[in-house]
């Protein structure tokens, strides 16, 4: 990479308080900011051989696009074998994705903001509506997402269940019928805990990275599906 290139880089996104990936029409890093070596632990020496095209076909086509079409987009719940291999949880990540030209020189640049407070505080529990209903039925979608695994759970008063976190997995717990008492933490700060209560026709979010435990208080049922 050139100095002037360098230079250009580090004046626009050095100053950043998000961690910031360039990406050439190869798919490898040209260029990370201070904030993507803090938060993710790698500078730009150490993923010099790292291809995200061989990491995660949406976001490489999402990049193609942005290259080929010169399109702006957005990716939730970002993740590579980067965030993976950390020691640290991985967050729930919110990547802009857009085009930049330079000397006739085209890059990509993946914006990464940190949402896994704001999923936290704004979508622990969704009450599941009634999407068509007449005089002899009604229907309502509990999840339209692909999933992994889905069980049925039968719990006791009393019955305490959980107590783990998903790696990779979102987790959405639908309450058919019951009361359950929610303990929820992140793994990486398990001390600080959050309690919840959900009943009857409530849909838990858990995220990857979430502890969570169940504590029946009515006895219940429940819809357990987990993405992978």
């Amino acid at each position: 990479m050139s100095e002037s290139l360098l230079k250009y880089f580090r004046l626009m996104y050095d100053s950043i308080r998000f961690p910031i990936q360039v990406v050439n029409k190869g798919g490898y890093v040209v260029y990370v900011n201070e904030l993507f070596t803090i938060q993710w632990g790698y500078t730009l020496s150490e993923i010099k051989e790292y291809n995200i095209f061989q990491d995660n076909e949406l976001v490489r086509k999402l990049i193609t696009d942005a290259f080929e079409k010169q399109e702006y987009s957005t990716f939730d719940n970002y993740v590579d074998s980067l965030l993976i291999n950390r020691e640290f949880a991985v967050p729930l990540l919110r990547t802009s994705i857009f085009p930049i030209n330079y000397n006739d020189e085209s890059y990509v640049v993946l914006l990464h903001e940190d949402q896994t407070e704001q999923v936290l505080a704004e979508e622990e529990i969704k009450k599941v509506e009634v999407a068509y209903s007449d005089a002899t039925k009604s229907i309502s979608d509990i999840l339209n997402k692909p999933v992994g695994h889905v069980g049925l759970i039968t719990n006791e008063v009393g019955s305490v269940g959980g107590n783990h976190y998903h790696k990779k997995s979102t987790q959405y717990s639908y309450i058919l019928a019951g009361k359950h008492e929610v303990l929820l933490a992140r793994s990486e700060d398990p001390s600080n805990v959050k309690k919840i209560i959900v009943s009857t026709g409530d849909l838990i979010i858990i995220p990857s990275n979430i502890i969570h435990q169940f504590k029946t208080i009515e006895k219940a049922i429940m819809i357990d599906i987990v993405t992978e």
